[in-house]
């Protein structure tokens, strides 16, 4: 590809909450378009049909565009290359992992393009999962590179990988901005919370996005029990008067973790996004910060 012309503003990937599209179907250009007028200025989606409408999502944003709500330059949008991906089935036309790719972040440039930036760009291309073989995954990193080489991708991601992957093949000369992992407390120590690759992506100084954050730990949020972290979250929501989750949702920004909020209700929307003012505006820095270490079991440090 050839390099852009002119390189448009970098956005800033927002610390506290991703528009996540995941499972949206036939409702993503609406629910994005929601979304962006609510206040979200980030989006997260992926070139998989089974699981996203890339397409849809991109409809949402122009739509928002056109209406003058944003400027492409004020989005921070990120998408996924996926393998095995079955737009990717037919082996005569795409013969090498490198062809999907280019395929891939292709029409991942035409559903995402809006009319008032061109050429087209993504902000943020993350590979989905981590690859079978060494040599798999050297192939499509290296496809990858080239697409950020060119101005079309301005940072790099993986998602869905645990510390193993990152040692053996981000800690080198594969460097990645965005580690994506699914956030739940999980069965055993080794696990709980993606503690080791938090950990690892502090240490790094990588962006940690943490997706189910709500689904995989309702448990938490969403009984008000009597301990740690559940007590935390429960006595937050009541200082502030937000909702149990909104109080989840700030107190995980505060532990570094970037929330992919999916939801589908425009009021959440909303509530979730005023919660980190909400929380600024009516809880003292020095009582947030007992709620932040009464919450020590979430921090990057914990369970060595």
């Amino acid at each position: 590809m050839a390099s852009s012309a002119a390189s448009p503003p970098r956005a800033v990937m927002p610390t506290y909450m991703i528009y996540g599209t995941a499972w949206k179907k036939e409702r993503t250009a609406e629910l994005v378009y929601q979304a962006i007028k609510a206040g979200f200025r980030a989006i997260d989606t992926a070139h998989i049909k089974k699981h996203y409408d890339e397409a849809g999502a991109g409809e949402g944003i122009r739509r928002a565009v056109a209406e003058g709500l944003v400027k492409r330059t004020d989005l921070w949008i990120q998408t996924k290359f996926t393998l095995g991906d079955d737009a990717f089935a037919d082996t005569a036309r795409y013969p090498t992992l490198t062809s999907q790719v280019d395929a891939s972040i292709a029409e991942s440039l035409r559903n995402l393009c809006t009319p008032d930036r061109e050429p087209a760009y993504i902000d943020c291309l993350i590979l989905h999962s981590p690859l079978p073989s060494l040599v798999d995954f050297v192939e499509v990193w290296f496809a990858m590179v080239s697409h950020y080489k060119s101005g079309a991708v301005r940072t790099l991601g993986v998602s869905n990988v645990d510390l193993k992957d990152l040692v053996s093949q981000f800690s080198g000369a594969f460097r990645v901005a965005v580690v994506q992992n699914r956030f739940s407390r999980g069965l055993d120590k080794e696990h709980r919370w993606d503690e080791a690759v938090r950990s690892w992506c502090h240490d790094q100084g990588v962006a940690y996005q943490g997706f189910w954050t709500l689904t995989a730990n309702s448990d938490v949020w969403g009984n008000g029990g009597a301990t740690d972290p559940e007590q935390c979250v429960a006595a937050l929501a009541e200082r502030a008067k937000i909702s149990p989750a909104t109080a989840w949702y700030v107190l995980l920004f505060k532990m570094g973790v970037v929330v992919l909020n999916g939801t589908s209700s425009e009021e959440h929307m909303r509530d979730d996004l005023a919660g980190l003012d909400t929380v600024k505006t009516s809880v003292p820095p020095s009582i947030m910060q007992e709620f932040v270490a009464d919450c020590s079991k979430l921090t990057h440090t914990s369970w060595r």
